[in-house]
């Protein structure tokens, strides 16, 4: 892990544990719903001082959430994910909107299935 990363991950790290120490939230879950952006430019205001880091916001029409974390050398972090992904879709976030809409398509009956009648006895 390089400096800067390192420094990322250490800094992110110790912001989310304060946010939970002083109850913003109930986990690192709890961060990236609803309080992503906040936490986000809070952790930009620490990490200027070590370099440029770059907030991203996402404007999808593809069905994930909307979110905002940092970038920075190639990697992708946010409150769950302090030590950096290499692509933001696998940010947890990220990766549970997928398992979640993957479990609603097997859920949800085909019309058809839907509108069909019990067949006689």
């Amino acid at each position: 892990m390089t400096d800067t990363r390192s420094t990322i991950s250490s800094v992110l790290r110790t912001l989310r544990d304060a946010w939970l120490a002083r109850g913003e939230a109930t986990d690192a879950q709890g961060i990236n719903r609803g309080l992503c952006e906040e936490f986000a430019w809070e952790a930009i205001g620490v990490l200027a001082v070590h370099g440029m880091v770059a907030v991203e916001r996402d404007a999808f029409d593809d069905g994930y959430p909307g979110h905002v974390w940092i970038e920075a050398e190639g990697r992708h972090y946010d409150a769950e994910a302090c030590a950096g992904v290499a692509d933001w879709r696998e940010l947890p976030l990220f990766v549970r909107s997928r398992a979640k809409e993957a479990t609603r398509a097997v859920r949800r009956p085909s019309p058809a299935q839907s509108e069909c009648a019990l067949p006689e006895p």
